[in-house]
């Protein structure tokens, strides 16, 4: 068992390669043009940032890993080998991917080839989960193994692709995982997810010496998802109990706070229709910075977060009790929930799901005045759309409609609302039409409209013609909407400067 004596000068390694090599990547990335520059609607940040960080985080692991293969791992078996070289595959893939989404904005379903490639190099390596533990209980995974470790490196990946919202907030979460997994890897015994965690730990370190706000150069994609790919791989290699079985209570509450983020970012575009790729500012840390927590103290909060759930993994690990790991994720979720600081909008658009599917099902056919069902929730932001709703549902009633859903996403206005109204009906679906017509604000497209009707009122074309002017009418009441000052609760003293228009002034990149 390697001692913590040949530990300790890992991180540090890793650490100096991180300080010197990223300033060199910086000046790269901008001689390149491998440059985030605000565009005034998604992101926001004040100057042209370098991106490419995931280079130099990537750099100064493989440095300080080839330092420890020559000293504390040379005399590792050559298992643990197969899968370092399957992690070193698949890290360099992915890192390319990223840095051609960073330089050429991909498509997400090029990112997603990119991220499945990857997971495959992993699992081919030998990193498949067959059986996990679930308090006590060893469940068989059997035809289920590989596309349940293949869910899982996806979700690790993706969550701090998207938690990656503000300065140094993916590097300080990174450091959290990778420093609670070099941990956990110890007291299980394995070495070398051990000493590839402390490493990573160590450059992510280096690396928010410059990623710190106000930062001089982003992470990217490349980063955001080498950090999730590594951190998930090692999440399952560290926690290992037995032959490819694990117990899954001690990950999951590692990674609740990425996770949590990320489900409800996937849950509020699903419930407003909109696609999974849609970019809006609900993640976590877009909710703290609008209750006037500054860009520090947000990260301040964010690690403090992680750290609660990170320290329950290790007590669940401690002292062999499961229910610790768990009590460890509600206690967070729920607090985020209860005070509204993040994930009730959420919770709210799945309760309004929750009552139109029981009233359809018990109060089934019936049409009238009464049958008309509003709902609305107010995602984002404290300016007044319901007197634009009310005009709408007004002539969705007028013109005999069968429903509306509005749906508007002003990111750099930190807006977000939804809206649904639903007159019960007999007609079969053959007799519905559908339109959905785009909204428009100072020349930008914040939002889709969905209207159905029924062909036995007149023609479709007819209903659509009316609706559009109105409509129409309806974009001027946007535009002065969008000249609404941000209401003054929302900012504070300590949060950081505002641009003109009230948008605070951050270095970061596109908000996912």
């Amino acid at each position: 068992m390697i001692s913590p004596s040949q530990l300790v000068w890992l991180p540090l390694a890793a650490l100096v390669c991180s300080a010197v090599t990223t300033p060199l990547v910086r000046w790269l990335a901008l001689s390149f043009g491998l440059v985030d520059a605000p565009d005034g609607r998604r992101k926001m940040h004040g100057r042209t940032i370098a991106l490419g960080g995931g280079i130099a985080v990537l750099i100064s692991t493989a440095i300080a890993i080839a330092i420890a293969m020559a000293g504390p791992l040379a005399g590792m078996d050559y298992t643990p080998y197969r899968l370092l070289m399957g992690l070193a595959a698949a890290a360099i893939v992915l890192c390319s991917v990223g840095l051609f989404d960073d330089y050429f904005e991909l498509r997400a379903r090029h990112k997603l080839l990119g991220q499945v490639a990857a997971s495959l190099i992993v699992m081919s390596s030998g990193l498949v989960i067959q059986s996990v533990e679930i308090f006590g209980q060893d469940v068989q995974l059997g035809l289920l193994a590989w596309p349940f470790t293949m869910f899982w490196l996806l979700g690790a990946i993706n969550s701090v692709n998207l938690i990656d919202g503000a300065d140094g907030l993916a590097t300080t979460v990174g450091i959290i995982l990778s420093g609670t997994i070099a941990i956990v890897s110890w007291m299980t015994g394995n070495e070398l997810s051990c000493v590839l965690a402390l490493c990573l730990a160590g450059s992510l370190v280096g690396f928010l010496i410059f990623n710190f706000p106000p930062a001089s150069i982003f992470l990217g994609d490349a980063g955001s998802m080498l950090i999730g790919l590594v951190t998930g791989v090692l999440a399952i290699a560290g926690c290992l109990k037995g032959p490819a079985s694990i117990a899954m209570a001690a990950p999951i509450a590692i990674w609740a706070i990425p996770a949590f983020d990320c489900g409800i970012a996937i849950l509020r575009r699903k419930l407003t229709g909109r696609s999974m790729c849609t970019t809006d500012r609900g993640h976590l840390h877009h909710c703290l910075l609008r209750r006037g927590v500054g860009s520090r103290q947000m990260l301040a909060w964010v690690a403090g977060l992680c750290g609660f759930t990170a320290a329950g993994a290790l007590l669940s690990l401690q002292f062999q009790n499961e229910a610790i790991a768990i009590a460890s994720i509600i206690i967070v979720v729920g607090f985020l929930v209860a005070t509204r600081m993040f994930g009730h909008a959420e919770f709210q658009l799945v309760t309004n799901s929750f009552l139109n599917v029981g009233v359809s099902l018990f109060v089934p056919g019936r049409v009238g005045h009464w049958a008309v069902r509003k709902r609305t929730v107010h995602l984002q932001g404290s300016r007044k759309w319901e007197p634009i709703w009310d005009v709408l549902t007004a002539a969705a009633e007028q013109l005999e409609l069968t429903s509306l859903k509005l749906n508007m996403n002003l990111p750099w206005l930190h807006e977000s609302y939804h809206a649904t109204w639903h007159r019960e009906h007999t007609e079969a679906a053959h007799d519905l039409w559908h339109a959905d017509l785009p909204l428009q604000m100072q020349g930008k497209t914040v939002g889709h409209l969905r209207v159905t009707g029924s062909t036995r009122t007149g023609p479709a074309s007819d209903w659509v013609t009316k609706f559009a002017e109105l409509v129409s009418s309806v974009e001027g009441q946007l535009d002065a909407l969008a000249e609404e000052p941000i209401v003054k609760a929302e900012t504070h003293p300590a949060a950081a400067p505002l641009l003109p228009g009230g948008l605070p002034l951050t270095s970061e990149a596109a908000a996912h």
